[in-house]
């Protein structure tokens, strides 16, 4: 939660320094992600099976996460809120990978 609050601070060098932390941490991930999916599907259904799962992705959360957070800033007051909204995310996607199985050798 530092890099949020960085970001939360007037002079613009801790916004910027805490906008990269986001976007370091966010590059790490992205990484594994770009792996993971397709390795997750049969090799028959990989591609469509990809582009489905992203466009979904993109079309659920990103579609509702600013009216979420907009909603929780004004419901709690917090500024912060949308840490408390990624954690739990953040959670269920550790469990996720922990319970991942490879298919990438699946035909």
């Amino acid at each position: 939660m530092s890099a949020l609050l960085l970001v939360s601070i007037p002079p613009l060098a801790g916004r910027l320094c805490g906008v990269g932390l986001i976007g370091m941490m966010m590059a790490f991930g992205a990484g594994a992600v770009t792996l993971l999916v397709p390795g997750a599907l049969p090799a028959r259904v990989r591609a469509s099976g990809t582009a489905v799962s992203h466009a979904l992705n993109v079309a659920v959360f990103g579609a509702t996460a600013q009216f979420i957070v907009t909603g929780l800033i004004k419901r709690t007051g917090d500024p912060l809120s949308a840490a408390w909204y990624v954690a739990p995310a953040c959670v269920v996607s550790f469990c996720a990978v922990m319970l991942f199985k490879e298919r990438r050798l699946e035909t």
